[in-house]
């Protein structure tokens, strides 16, 4: 279970992780060839102590570990990924060591993911998107075509060669939390953490000021706002300071202080950043409790984006350094935008549907297939809310953006068109479809669309010749960009050039619509050329209602129950379904609002919820309803019910019981 490294029972290596000189590489290759050459240990596993599972005194116990991450790596049934996944779950296998054993066995199929990818230049000095796993295996295989490595053991040397200098004596960031110490002759010159607590221990983030290396960054966050960045004048030394601890010099520059409450509105994007680091965030945002934290270079990019102008001088020069390289083609920037989670089985977490398996089922299938989605079913079914949480599922770092359509759409708010800058200048500006494909500053990106109760456009109209797009032919408009036409790429090619002109349209990019059925006959019809770009997948209303179901709904609500208010509602809601379908969000608006009044009004949540449902139903059926609702006993104001119904739909109020 140790690591031992010997040569003629010597131990000729001192630190194995640096390259040897070609004199002691000669006398190992000779040494391995004559037999005098004894690896033994766990070199894999790249924890501090060279040992698996220090703390775990029973090696039968390790034993049987390591048989169990065996058992997945050496089932044929898996992919590499799923190996990946199951060993990472055994005790002391992190995805280091999973991601390691997996490229060792799969050499071919997969990349080791570690520090070399999460840290190194491929990510802080070229600016590829590493920030998970999958995400890196587009990465690696992208590297490996262009670079000609014959396997992904061949990549990781390279990698690792080119980092040396980048890990081992480039720059890295930090984050020091700072209060009563942030003085001017005190936390303002140095960084001070103690060697151990009172209580023997050392902490991990007093020890990672034993880390700083002169040239290092510190991000110096002081009572909930983030007042300065220190350049790290020089590299640690021991120190006494009321107590002996490491000392590190700076030189810090203070800047307009970004408020915690401002650093919440990219904290989505820092968690991304920063995953797979211990640092200063916990993953709802808030502060950790500690003193200094690890952080990064993408990290840094967010907080200066978020800051809006330039840094201080030093910290905006190596900015100015390090900027990505520009990209120029698809297949250099197509890995970071990839959606990777068609193979993910889809649940419904925030919803509740009778059929909710089967839904979710058609709606992953559909997805994977490369159909766009249409949910179609009766008002306050949860179509938007689903829409979103499709999109959420699915996209995660990407995002998504939500529309609801109208009758005025026209290309003008799909494509895009002219309009004067704050020069006067006419100017093309995107409209939401195009808006999906690149940024303000004109990089591209891959954001799906929800389009709300898409059958309110008319969609010849509004989206024209997007038609085409959606099938993956390239289409041009009649509109310059950067005085070049513009074109949608709708199937782009490896070497499709990255231009401001073209909008590329990714291979894994979807729509996800809500129609309401009850509009589709009133409303626009879709054209079949537009319908067979989208699955239809029905998002239909309980068919048995009973007080057992409504308290499903509560409880995903987060409502308090009450079995008067319940069987109320289900009366009310069985005999609206009779006459017109609805779906449990408007039992839901009902709900909330008859457990806040005393006594309970039945009457104004019918009339603010349910009659305008009924709009456009026969006039029988109107009066049919009212006379039904009405002779319920709990119903507390029958003629101002069917006042109301006679105005609003124009019906003689004589025609009711």
């Amino acid at each position: 279970m140790y690591t031992s490294t010997t040569l003629k029972g010597l131990h000729p290596v001192t630190n194995i992780r640096k390259r040897p000189d070609s004199a002691l590489i000669e006398q190992l290759e000779k040494a391995l060839d004559a037999g005098t050459l004894e690896l033994h240990g766990n070199y894999v596993w790249g924890s501090g102590s060279k040992i698996y599972l220090p703390r775990e005194k029973d090696d039968d116990q390790k034993i049987a570990n390591i048989q169990k991450a065996l058992s997945f790596l050496n089932d044929s049934e898996m992919t590499p990924l799923e190996k990946v996944t199951k060993i990472d779950e055994v005790k002391g296998f992190g995805q280091n060591i999973s991601s390691g054993l997996v490229m060792v066995y799969h050499p071919d199929d997969f990349a080791i993911y570690n520090k070399q990818a999460t840290e190194g230049q491929i990510a802080t000095k070229y600016g590829y998107d590493v920030s998970s796993l999958q995400k890196y295996q587009n990465v690696a295989e992208e590297l490996k075509h262009q670079l000609g490595a014959k396997d992904f053991l061949e990549l990781d040397w390279f990698l690792f060669v080119l980092n040396q200098e980048g890990i081992a004596n480039g720059t890295s960031f930090w984050w020091v939390n700072q209060g009563s110490s942030f003085e001017a002759d005190k936390g303002q010159k140095y960084l001070f953490a103690p060697k151990k607590d009172k209580g023997g221990k050392t902490l991990y983030h007093w020890k990672n000021v034993s880390k700083v290396k002169k040239g290092d960054f510190v991000f110096n966050y002081v009572n909930k706002f983030l007042k300065a960045i220190s350049l790290v004048k020089r590299d640690p030394y021991d120190f006494i300071d009321d107590e002996k601890g490491t000392r590190v010099d700076i030189e810090l520059f203070l800047i307009d202080a970004i408020p915690h409450s401002k650093l919440i509105e990219k904290m989505k994007d820092l968690n991304v950043a920063l995953s797979g680091l211990k640092g200063p965030f916990t993953k709802v945002g808030k502060i950790k409790q500690g003193y200094l934290f690890e952080f990064n270079l993408e990290g840094a990019r967010i907080v200066r984006q978020l800051y809006g102008k330039p840094f201080p001088g030093p910290i905006e020069n190596y900015f100015e350094t390090v900027s990505p390289v520009n990209k120029s083609r698809w297949m250099e920037i197509k890995g970071s935008l990839s959606i990777n989670r068609f193979g993910n089985d889809f649940s419904i977490g925030t919803l509740y549907f009778e059929n909710e398996d089967q839904i979710a089922k058609r709606i992953q299938i559909a997805l994977k297939n490369g159909d766009n989605i249409m949910l179609i079913g009766p008002p306050g079914t949860g179509k938007s809310k689903l829409a979103k949480e499709i999109s959420e599922f699915y996209c995660g770092g990407q995002g998504y953006s939500m529309s609801t359509a109208t009758s005025d759409w026209s290309t003008f708010e799909t494509i895009g068109g002219y309009r004067p800058d704050s020069n006067g200048t006419l100017k093309f500006y995107p409209g939401i479809f195009l808006q999906c494909f690149q940024n303000q500053k004109r990089e591209s990106i891959n954001k799906w669309l929800i389009i709300d109760e898409m059958n309110r456009a008319d969609i010849d109209k509004a989206f024209g010749s997007l038609f085409s797009a959606l099938t993956g032919d390239d289409i041009s408009l009649p509109f310059e960009v950067s005085g070049e036409p513009l074109q949608i790429i709708g199937k782009p090619m490896d070497d499709t050039q990255i231009k401001e002109n073209l909008f590329i349209v990714p291979p894994d990019w979807r729509i996800i619509a809500t129609m309401n059925t009850y509009d589709k006959a009133s409303l626009y019809e879709m054209s079949y050329a537009f319908m067979r770009r989208f699955a239809f997948i029905p998002v239909e209303v309980p068919r048995d209602v009973t007080i057992h179901l409504l308290e499903k709904y509560l409880e995903i609500w987060e409502l308090e129950f009450s079995e008067q208010i319940c069987s109320s509602l289900v009366a009310i809601w069985s005999k609206v379904n009779e006459r017109r379908k609805v779906g449990p969000a408007i039992i839901e608006d009902m709900y909330k609002y008859v457990q806040s009044t005393e006594p309970y009004d039945f009457t104004s949540a019918i009339i603010m919820y349910i009659l305008p449902q009924f709009e456009g139903l026969v006039e029988d059926d109107q009066v049919d309803f009212i006379n039904d609702i009405t002779s319920l006993d709990f119903i507390n104001n029958v003629e101002e019910l069917k006042l109301f119904a006679s105005d609003f739909f124009g019906l003689d109020i004589g025609k009711f019981k």
